[in-house]
């Protein structure tokens, strides 16, 4: 009788169902790594309605699939931007505004960006605004920030500035004057951006069981399910955490892999890749994961070096759906 490899609980075959090792969101591919019959059905629900949405639809590696046409451009409306946040960098009253992103053909990588309506209160140390969405304002979240000083400035970005300058003087920022703020940029022409990841637990959560679900893959239901690793699938299945974190995150590739000739150095290769091993010294199972090129997570599955582990490496080419056995 197979038991999941995260809530533990036994049952016949019809209570499991298949598991992308890798997300469907995250690419179609030929040979994708499919397990069977090591996650039941409750699971794979909850992960399919909690963490794998907020891997795709509010992460940096989630807003790469509109970039790599994974997703239809048209769709990234659904975007949600749970855990990024992508700001204006340049000159002038909107440094650091709030952007979100719409597609537009006629743009040059097919996407525009346009600020949302928000609110800028100045930092206590006079360097710069701080934004926060016209929502968040609302509900009080800068009376929570010490490090913002409203009463050295606020910049108003809305339909209706009369009403939010109305809600601010009520909660007394009451400026001596108030003025209209002037954009200083072509909206016409591209502008750069500043992007923010924040990488939350239950981002660290999603990219844990995509890491777990590898390593039982590879190395198969009875080998997973030791209590060894239990710490890991608590913290994936119930976000039960231990003192020290599971997930280290860092901008290093997992592995250099060569570009074509005349590709720009700073343009990241668009590939999926999965490993797990030891450590360097052998003292625990780690995992590592990189998509889309991106940040690279390694995973601490075990804090002992379990006997027996199949040590084993997949890459996931994004522009040609394809799947290959690294080390072969």
């Amino acid at each position: 009788m197979p038991r999941c490899i995260y809530c533990l609980k036994g049952g016949v075959a019809t209570d499991f169902n298949r598991e992308h090792v890798i997300p469907e969101s995250c690419g179609r591919f030929q040979d994708a790594l499919v397990a069977h019959e090591l996650v039941c059905t409750s699971c794979n629900s909850y992960f399919g309605g909690s963490l794998d949405l907020i891997l795709a639809r509010g992460t940096d590696e989630g807003l790469q699939r509109y970039f790599f046409e994974v997703k239809p451009k048209e769709e990234i409306a659904r975007f949600r931007y749970d855990a990024l946040t992508i700001h204006y960098q340049g000159g002038g009253d909107y440094n650091g505004a709030i952007l979100r992103l719409s597609a537009d053909p006629s743009a040059t990588n097919g996407f525009r960006a346009t600020p949302i309506e928000q609110v800028g209160f100045a930092l206590s140390s006079g360097l710069g605004f701080e934004w926060m969405p016209l929502k968040d304002v609302y509900e009080g979240v800068w009376k929570e920030r010490d490090d913002l000083d409203p009463k050295k400035g606020v910049r108003i970005y809305a339909s209706d500035h009369e009403a939010v300058r109305t809600f601010l003087k009520a909660e007394g920022v009451d400026l001596p004057s108030w003025r209209q703020m002037a954009r200083d940029d072509d909206s016409s022409e591209e502008v750069l951006v500043h992007q923010v990841s924040r990488i939350t637990t239950d981002v660290e959560r999603a990219i844990a069981k995509i890491s777990f679900n590898y390593l039982a893959l590879v190395n198969g239901a009875a080998f997973a399910l030791r209590p060894d690793f239990d710490p890991i699938r608590r913290f994936i299945r119930f976000g039960q955490e231990q003192q020290v974190g599971f997930i280290h995150v860092d901008t290093n590739e997992v592995l250099s892999l060569p570009r074509p000739p005349g590709t720009p150095e700073d343009q990241r290769p668009v590939v999926h890749v999965l490993t797990v091993e030891y450590s360097l010294h052998e003292t625990s199972v780690i995992g590592q994961v990189s998509l889309f090129g991106g940040f690279r997570y390694v995973v601490c599955h075990a804090e002992t070096a379990v006997p027996g582990l199949r040590r084993s490496g997949h890459l996931y080419n994004v522009a040609e759906l394809s799947v290959v056995r690294l080390g072969k």
